[in-house]
């Protein structure tokens, strides 16, 4: 991680450090507990909003190979930007240039479309350094391609982006009745909804379901934390938006 960066919170994958919860519930569990109610949080509110802000300070390396896991077990990460062996000679608006019989792309996508720096470009063992970001690609400035067959070219990076600090509120909000629901001895009642209700109407009791209909609209049925969902994903999208234009070879999403 390059300095100036944010520091991970929680271990790197929570939009809030178990320091932010309140004094009262913070009781009910140790500090790894509440990293883990964090993290459920974080994850809730990710996709809630759209998957905008992942959390800052996460790191990756993405070795190039031309060639797509076979299975959902596979370790390596890929892009379609990368290619496909066996690769052929053609050339497509500028974009590729072929390197005996293989694709060598002049620009590359990394796996995260969140990239906020690139940490180290290494191409068979030794550092390169003529290259530029342009948002998540990375692109070669001497006029030649990636090679892309051997694992030859490494990338180190960092991804992610910290939410805005009403986010980091509401991740703590969550978190905290994650936490009471899931005490032996909550400091007070869980405010999440349950499924299962007990209702008492004149001195006759009796269990009513609740239809949960905010889940389908991507809310958690806490009202502060469905008030800020509401108004950074007001359409409730299941991502980000790209945008495309018919003289542009890629698309860029937005933020």
């Amino acid at each position: 991680m390059t300095s100036g960066l944010p520091e991970p919170l929680c271990g790197g994958t929570a939009w809030a450090s178990h320091t932010d919860i309140p004094d009262g519930p913070y009781e009910m569990h140790d500090p790894d507990t509440w990293c883990v109610y964090l993290s459920m949080a974080t994850d809730i509110l990710w996709a809630a909003t759209g998957r905008r802000w992942r959390g800052a300070g996460r790191t990756a390396t993405a070795t190039l190979r031309a060639a797509p896991p076979n299975d959902d077990t596979a370790s390596w990460t890929y892009h379609r930007t990368w290619g496909h062996c066996p690769c052929t000679a053609t050339t497509v608006g500028g974009l590729w240039g072929p390197r005996m019989r293989h694709h060598e792309p002049s620009r590359v996508r990394m796996p995260h479309d969140d990239v906020t720096a690139v940490t180290s470009v290494t191409i068979d063992d030794a550092p390169f350094t003529g290259w530029s970001r342009d948002g998540a690609w990375l692109v070669r400035d001497d006029g030649r391609g990636w090679p892309m067959c051997g694992d030859r070219v490494v990338i180190g990076y960092t991804y992610g982006r910290n939410p805005p600090a009403a986010g980091r509120a509401m991740a703590v909000e969550l978190a905290v009745e994650l936490g009471r629901g899931a005490s032996s001895s909550p400091d007070r009642a869980c405010s999440l909804p349950r499924r299962l209700q007990s209702v008492t109407r004149q001195g006759i009791s009796f269990a009513a379901l609740d239809d949960l209909d905010f889940l389908d609209k991507g809310l958690t049925g806490l009202y502060p934390v469905d008030v800020w969902i509401r108004s950074v994903n007001p359409k409730g999208r299941a991502q980000s938006a790209q945008v495309w234009s018919p003289d542009l070879l890629y698309s860029r999403r937005t933020s």
